[in-house]
């Protein structure tokens, strides 16, 4: 037999036991000396409460690997419900940064890539117009720079 299955009978004993004798020490054997006093049997109401007590600890433990389990599997769905919002607000992101920037960055790209005509200081002109106007990031207006000057 499991251990785990050892901790969950003792922890389901201990509570029944306990309990029968908090049961018992307030109705049957209770301390009664009239009609309308009704006191609990001491010696039979604190074992019963230590029962109680402890076999809660027990039982925690006896289902611990379950908790561990329920633990994870609710981690897990948290985890996948925030990376489905990650994914559905960065794919929003990227939809509006794609339809808004990528055409004018593909045409200024293919502008100054194959054009010869223009002087190097003319393409790098170019290239600044296009990142002070909020068209292409400093990232790309990096990399066009450098394949500008050939670095």
């Amino acid at each position: 037999m499991k251990t785990t299955t050892k901790l969950k009978l003792w922890g389901v004993t201990l509570a029944v036991l306990g309990v029968t004798l908090i049961v018992l020490s307030t109705t049957i054997y209770s301390d009664s000396f009239g009609p309308f006093s009704n006191q609990p049997n001491e010696r039979l109401l604190i074992p019963g409460v230590l029962c109680v007590f402890f076999s809660f600890p027990i039982l925690v433990m006896g289902f611990s690997p379950q908790l561990t389990r329920l633990s994870a599997k609710v981690q897990t769905e948290t985890v996948e419900h925030a990376k489905d919002d990650l994914n559905e607000s960065v794919s929003k992101t990227t939809d509006v940064m794609i339809k808004a920037v990528t055409p004018s960055i593909k045409t200024a790209i293919n502008e100054l890539g194959t054009t010869n005509q223009l002087s190097l200081e003319e393409q790098l002109k170019e290239a600044k117009r296009l990142f002070d106007q909020a068209l292409i990031t400093n990232e790309e207006y990096q990399a066009l720079r450098n394949k500008i000057l050939g670095i």
